[in-house]
């Protein structure tokens, strides 16, 4: 019995050890460097034998250090030994680490077994915005003679100074606060408006085009409230008070993106809604900076 065990657990390994040889990937950023906020995409190609069944990451893994703000993804294709999967990560990343990494796990299945490989680990190096500026300067003579200007009134130009600064003082006392929130509230539009327009922008013609608008409308709804919604799956952005009613047309589309189903009918009327709750919540957050004006 002991030996049946051995045997079985040998031939147990050296199966899942033959699976993981068939399967072949690419795995690559498309740069050599990134900056805190910029865009940047991460591919994947799988190879693997066509009786397999392979599960890449999707919008509910974590990426660590990068958010997963898009997918840009190929129907799998087989011929008469292989199938081929191809995927595209859009990512951002706010980290300041010097040097940033990601690797991510191909899952695989079949009949008898299952298991999991890591895909190598890619580079990635933080350049600044503001590059170092060298703190020795070169100073250049000048010992030409210079004609003396006339003399100024150096205490009416000190009442002067003083008086316009009293001023300045005064008005910004008066005027700081709601200068502040209107400034706050101008930008927040700017920046809703922007990403809104992109999404009524955004046409839906396939699953593709349909999860890149559920992404838009994720960074548009991230703008009021200052959460992280393009992290965020179906299931966790629904816990929220204020995204709750929109579960059946969150889940309308995500049936519609990673289901095989082809109407896409109600799609429209769907997202009509998730913008209509976002302009909302928008809308409550810019009564609410005025509110606090006063």
């Amino acid at each position: 019995m002991v030996n049946f065990l051995r045997y079985f657990l040998f031939f147990f390994l050296t199966t899942s050890s033959i699976l993981a040889q068939d399967i072949t990937y690419e795995a690559y950023f498309r740069s050599d460097s990134v900056k805190a906020g910029m865009p940047l995409e991460y591919v994947l190609n799988v190879q693997y034998p066509k009786e397999i069944d392979v599960l890449l990451p999707d919008t509910t893994f974590n990426f660590g250090d990068f958010l997963l703000t898009g997918r840009k993804f190929a129907p799998t294709y087989s011929d008469s030994i292989f199938s081929y999967d191809s995927v595209v990560y859009e990512l951002t990343s706010f980290s300041i680490e010097k040097i940033q990494t990601l690797s991510l796990p191909i899952k695989y299945y079949t009949e008898s077994d299952s298991g999991e490989l890591n895909t190598n680990t890619d580079t990635l190096y933080f350049v600044e915005y503001i590059p170092v500026v060298s703190d020795t300067l070169q100073v250049k003579e000048n010992t030409a003679f210079q004609p003396l200007e006339k003399l100024i009134n150096y205490p009416i130009l000190t009442l002067v100074v003083i008086f316009v600064i009293v001023v300045i003082i005064i008005l910004i006392i008066v005027l700081a606060r709601p200068l502040k929130i209107a400034l706050k509230k101008w930008r927040l539009k700017r920046k809703y408006n922007r990403i809104r327009n992109s999404f009524e922008k955004q046409e839906v013609n396939n699953r593709h085009d349909a999860s890149k608008k559920l992404a838009l409308w994720k960074r548009l709804l991230e703008v009021p409230t200052d959460i992280p919604v393009p992290a965020l799956t179906t299931d966790e952005i629904i816990k929220f008070s204020d995204t709750s009613q929109i579960e059946t047309e969150l889940r309308s589309i995500d049936r519609y993106i990673y289901s095989n189903k082809n109407d896409n009918s109600d799609l429209m009327v769907a997202y009509d809604k998730l913008l209509s709750l976002s302009d909302n919540i928008l809308e409550q957050k810019l009564q609410r900076l005025s509110h606090a004006r006063k």
